[in-house]
């Protein structure tokens, strides 16, 4: 078998044995090759059509494996019509030359369409949102590669541990097909609680900070999600968020997201924004996304060189990401990208605004892993003074630790971040982590305001502890010139439900 599979046609063993031993004589005998190549009883390809889509050409050897490979590939061209129960019946014959014709006698089977999706385990997950989500739309023509696909993008949504399936059924009609899905929900909503302590320094007071968000997705079982946010970064500034996203637009993979934010900073300013955003799955798990803001600034009574001037600004963006860790919670492996691109007018003015992050996991041992996180950034204000709502906000548990919540603010920049990760459990981690930053950044001047390029460090240790409460982190950061008993304390608590 192994010299048919070679192209060896007339392979020839003979064995023998006495009480010795036993003896095999192999006469491979000469390699067939293709000769002519015809499909016929196909009403959906011309033949000139699918012999060209072949690999396989006259005159190379008969090779089984590589014949039935490359008919199979050929196969799917009717699977992505509809066609999901065509075959081929393959009828060789040896040429005068001695050459091998081939001809592949074609069955287009019906247009197949699918019947009904059924589901267990959705307890919450109504159908209509399987359905949606899968691709796998009743009444619509069953196209193999959205079947093969269907479960992938269920899992990529976040709302199962676990997709089993589609089996395909026959349904009432030779044309009809039911399919059968298997999931196992994961909890989707999640509340979080960050405290972070900061002790006194420099002249400053010690300081207490906050952070509380909502996030409920997969809202009474449609796929909807709503995130609520409440932030004090410090005591004189306030933030609030409300973010909605609408999934499968008008029918189609596409999400619309609805965003609001409010950042209230003492007398100094007041900053409202509002944004929608359009996201469409491009492939490879990479999604694409075009979103549109509008930002509204009221200046307060104190003012300095930052403070910026009552505003009007709208801006237009691009953006693209992509999640591959195998964990949201606590990766090993995998990549994670999130960029953005933004170009905004306030009156005759442009900004210029993009970032960009990745975060790459790897495994180091059975219970070790490293992450390697990079996190760039750039401005390109309009002439004039740089006001203080346009700038990145860089401190705390979420960029630069050992450093305040939204301490620095920076006009461009970097930061590099490792950590060295010691599991313990599915959601539980030890971690040693080192944060380089080199930001462009603003400071008090007897002008009012300037900006300097400087480095800056953090390092210290991170815990995640898995429990029934919920997910328990704690970083300890120290910036570098600091005593390592002056360090920031960031205390989290997530549970999901």
């Amino acid at each position: 078998s192994a010299l048919l599979v070679l192209g060896h046609g007339e392979a020839e063993v003979a064995i023998a044995h006495d009480d010795s031993f036993w003896q095999a004589r192999v006469r491979p005998g000469p390699v067939w090759r293709l000769g002519e190549i015809r499909f016929v009883g196909s009403s959906l390809f011309d033949e000139s059509e699918l012999v060209g889509r072949l690999d396989l050409r006259p005159g190379r050897p008969f090779e089984a494996d590589a014949v039935a490979s490359d008919l199979a590939r050929l196969l799917q061209s009717w699977g992505r019509r509809g066609h999901i129960f065509a075959s081929f019946r393959l009828r060789p014959r040896r040429s005068a030359d001695g050459r091998v014709d081939l001809t592949v006698v074609v069955d287009d089977g019906p247009l197949v369409h699918l019947g009904e999706l059924r589901a267990r385990g959705n307890e919450t997950t109504g159908v209509e949102t399987l359905e949606r989500a899968s691709g796998l739309r009743p009444g619509r023509v069953l196209d193999r590669r959205i079947f093969d696909r269907s479960a992938e993008r269920l899992r990529r949504l976040g709302y199962f541990s676990e997709v089993r399936g589609p089996v395909l059924t026959r349904g009432p009609a030779v044309d009809l097909v039911d399919a059968e899905l298997v999931v196992v929900e994961a909890p989707t909503h999640s509340a979080e609680g960050v405290l972070g302590y900061a002790p006194a320094g420099d002249g400053g007071d010690e300081q207490l900070t906050g952070y509380l968000e909502l996030s409920l997705h997969n809202l009474f079982g449609t796929g909807r999600e709503l995130d609520l946010s409440w932030e004090r970064v410090r005591a004189d500034e306030l933030t609030l968020q409300v973010r909605w996203r609408e999934r499968w637009v008008f029918g189609s993979d596409a999400s619309l997201l609805a965003s609001f934010a409010q950042v209230v900073q003492d007398s100094t300013f007041l900053e409202d924004m509002f944004g929608l955003e359009i996201a469409y799955p491009i492939g490879w798990r990479f999604e694409g996304s075009l979103r549109f803001q509008r930002e509204r600034v009221i200046p307060g009574r104190r003012r300095d060189g930052l403070v910026p001037d009552r505003s009007n600004t709208r801006s237009a963006g691009i953006g693209l990401s992509r999640d591959g860790r195998d964990d949201p919670w606590n990766p090993r492996r995998g990549l994670l990208l999130d960029s953005s691109l933004d170009l905004g007018r306030r009156g005759n003015e442009t900004l210029i605004r993009g970032r960009g992050r990745v975060e790459l996991s790897l495994p180091l041992a059975s219970r070790q892993s490293w992450l390697a996180g990079l996190d760039l950034m750039a401005l390109e204000p309009p002439p004039g003074p740089v006001q203080l709502p346009d700038l990145f906000r860089i401190g705390g548990a979420g960029s630069l630790r050992g450093f305040r919540e939204d301490e620095l603010r920076a006009l461009r920049g970097g930061i590099a971040t490792g950590e060295l990760r010691l599991h313990t459990g599915a959601m539980s981690r030890v971690a040693l982590f080192l944060d380089l930053a080199y930001l462009r950044r603003a400071e008090a001047a007897s002008q009012g305001a300037r900006f300097v390029w400087r480095s800056h460090v953090g390092y210290g240790l991170g815990l995640r502890i898995g429990s029934r409460a919920g997910l328990l982190g704690i970083d300890y950061g120290v910036s570098a010139g600091d005593s390592p008993m002056d360090g920031k304390i960031h205390l989290g608590i997530q549970n999901l439900f």
